[in-house]
């Protein structure tokens, strides 16, 4: 068994206030949950309104697995109006 914490930080353009920004991230997690049915949180950066940390958390028998839902949620994340400016990918 295998398990990986994805990280993804990134830069929101259309993001004024606080109010914004988790309107953004409450979308991106119910669709990563829905989707993936992984965990997901924001994990840093909670009080700017304009950047988000989210990181992700998955468990697999195939490591392959584990790499193709990191880049997938990775595109997910890529069709909001926001900058993906660092991602890590961690497998235990």
């Amino acid at each position: 068994m295998f398990f990986a914490k994805y990280i993804y930080r990134m830069r929101l353009f259309n993001s004024n206030s606080l109010k914004d920004k988790r309107s953004i991230r409450s979308s991106i997690i119910k669709k990563v949950q829905h989707k993936y049915n992984i965990a997901i949180a924001e994990v840093g950066d909670q009080d700017v309104h304009n950047s988000l940390l989210l990181a992700c958390a998955n468990v697999s028998y195939d490591q392959v697995n584990l790499e193709k839902t990191y880049y997938s949620i990775l595109d997910l994340i890529e069709t909001y109006d926001l900058e993906v400016y660092e991602t890590n990918y961690l497998e235990y």
